[in-house]
């Protein structure tokens, strides 16, 4: 399959970062990149500045569009008005990966200012790869994917999309299911009293879902906190994939999210898909 990319952009350097990488993944799997920029409408002092929202924008895709060439990548581009997390999401549903940098706040900064970045990885249509302390000069690696599941609904499919990505991705010589031997998480989620029987079932499937398509599984079963673990094993990876339920409000908040905090933890790009009920109406925001 060809990936339609989707990657948003800034003038910042992390965003530069998050840009160079979509287009060295689109490069390695045969994709397409399509660069979006959007003015934050409620940025009245940016908005007032002596340059135009859309002169900032133009530079900041014409960036984009020049890189694609060192690529030998021509690169689509759009520019939108109004809060960049809700156009981003309007959006997802049109590609079949997004690309995004982020700052990986933390703490009060990260619950008074929230992440752009997660609303979107809460709504989003399409897996997101999120993109942080990345070298931009680095050379593009996927020799080793970790693909962490609970063996519950939420995560399979982002067990379909990251062997899928596997299958399609060149040097691919490593992959492992990861499945988090936590009482608390596993009991709540998958609804298993035996988590250690949970555990052996969450990465069997993925071992089996693999020889469906030709890739060899390694299965690992941890003792410790998700997060926690999968930002460790991180270091020895070159992707993380996982998913999320997507939750949203105070549910959110008082139960956390190992998916959003994850993504502040890793130490390489990670994949996150987000599970929706086919029969039902997915939330927006």
């Amino acid at each position: 399959m060809v990936y339609n990319i989707l990657v948003t952009t800034d003038t910042g350097d992390k965003s530069k970062a998050s840009a160079i990488y979509a287009l060295k993944l689109a490069k390695a799997v045969g994709g397409n990149v399509t660069a979006l920029y959007v003015n934050d409408s409620t940025n009245y002092v940016n908005n007032l500045a002596c340059d135009t929202p859309r002169i900032r924008g133009e530079t900041a895709l014409g960036w984009i569009v020049n890189k694609g060439m060192e690529f030998d990548m021509s690169v689509q581009t759009m520019i939108a008005d109004g809060i960049p997390a809700d156009e981003i999401i309007r959006r997802t549903s049109e590609f079949d990966i997004l690309v995004m940098g982020t700052a990986g706040r933390a703490g009060a900064a990260h619950l008074l200012l929230g992440s752009v970045t997660e609303k979107v990885i809460r709504y989003s249509k399409c897996p997101v790869i999120a993109v942080r302390n990345l070298d931009p000069d680095a050379p593009f690696r996927m020799e080793k994917m970790l693909i962490a599941t609970d063996g519950s609904e939420y995560t399979a499919p982002a067990v379909k999309e990251g062997l899928k990505m596997a299958k399609v991705t060149p040097g691919v010589t490593k992959i492992t299911a990861l499945s988090v031997f936590d009482n608390r998480t596993i009991s709540r989620v998958s609804g298993n009293v035996d988590t250690e029987t949970a555990c052996e079932r969450a990465v069997r499937y993925v071992y089996e879902e693999g020889l469906k398509i030709g890739l060899e599984v390694e299965k690992k079963i941890v003792p410790g906190s998700p997060s926690e673990v999968i930002g460790g094993m991180s270091a020895y990876y070159d992707m993380v994939v996982m998913g999320t339920m997507g939750r949203t409000g105070w549910k959110r908040l008082s139960m956390g999210s190992v998916a959003e905090k994850t993504v502040r933890e890793v130490s390489c790009p990670v994949m996150v898909v987000r599970y929706r009920k086919t029969h039902k109406h997915s939330e927006s925001p």
